[in-house]
């Protein structure tokens, strides 16, 4: 009963504390929004309501969390609010490198993930002078491994060893480091070096059939795939375009299919599976009518000379 109060006292302090956040705008309360976030939607906060409706907790202890009403409309209202000045501070991107790193540093500080905290500190030190991200407005390269760790995170995949994995996974094409000099253990330094493409003598089947073996470098190198697929409209030339759609649909169902098979991927491997397959059929599209066009322009070009 103890451990029940205290709980709910704290909750209750989290409400209050984003219920005047929304009201002032000062402060800093995002991680009052994700604990009071992951209560409700937890089984002890029905196991708390039901205590207060049999009656069993004191009459004076306040339990404004308990109601459901202003619970979701204040998690609701928040939402709202950081997804409006998300995009406005940022000037319309959707992701913005500096609230992430924040919201990783945040996650990882709990100390259930000591080899991501440590590879979060590594990447951004290594990213500072490496090239920014192809496509308008100069984006930070840090940006990419940051989306694909909140990417893992929003789909529920909380394994540290993978999130490590993610934030370091381009480290070695980009910076030059070798996996086995990074601060990380040994499996966060497979995984890097097993989805590192090499400067010479590359081999796509070589190079996909290693990856093909290792689940979660197959998980890091689909995330990484779903970002880059739903950029490349952005920073890639009709031809890369096509030629990265290929190489999605000739090597990318195997890796699909390992991560599908691992029980602890659960609903992520069939999130992931659907917005890579997606995102193929969108290019596959528009691919179609930009060949529809080129086959009409020099219909046209042909008429023109023709006549």
């Amino acid at each position: 009963m103890n451990d029940r109060i205290q709980r709910i006292r704290e909750m209750e302090a989290r409400l209050n504390r984003i219920t005047e956040w929304l009201e002032t705008g000062s402060g800093d309360v995002r991680e009052d929004i994700r604990l009071l976030d992951e209560y409700y939607r937890s089984p002890l906060w029905r196991e708390d309501f039901e205590a207060d409706e049999a009656g069993e907790l004191p009459t004076d202890l306040p339990r404004g969390v308990l109601s459901e009403d202003a619970v979701y409309n204040a998690l609701a209202e928040t939402g709202d609010y950081l997804t409006m000045n998300w995009i406005s501070e940022t000037d319309g991107r959707i992701f913005d490198e500096v609230q992430m790193a924040a919201y990783l540093r945040d996650r990882f500080a709990s100390g259930r993930f000591p080899e991501a905290q440590k590879a979060l500190l590594y990447a951004e030190e290594k990213h500072k002078n490496t090239k920014p991200r192809k496509g308008p407005g100069n984006v930070p390269y840090i940006s990419h491994p940051l989306t694909m760790t909140c990417h893992a995170l929003a789909m529920g995949l909380e394994d540290d060893i993978l999130l490590a994995a993610l934030l370091l996974h381009d480290v070695t094409e980009d910076c030059g480091i070798p996996p086995a000099e990074m601060p990380v253990c040994g499996e966060v330094q497979e995984i890097v070096a097993l989805v590192s493409k090499p400067k010479e003598g590359y081999e796509a089947k070589k190079y996909f059939d290693a990856i093909a073996e290792n689940p979660k470098a197959c998980m890091v190198k689909c995330i990484d795939r779903c970002k880059n697929l739903s950029t490349m409209a952005m920073a890639f030339s009709p031809e890369k375009i096509e030629e990265y759609i290929e190489e999605t649909e000739t090597w990318y169902p195997r890796l699909m299919e390992m991560i599908r098979e691992q029980p602890e991927y659960g609903n992520a491997a069939w999130l992931l599976t659907y917005q890579i397959k997606s995102l193929v059929m969108m290019g596959e599209s528009a691919r179609g009518r930009v060949n529809r066009f080129k086959t009409e322009i020099e219909i046209c070009g042909e008429s023109y000379c023709s006549t």
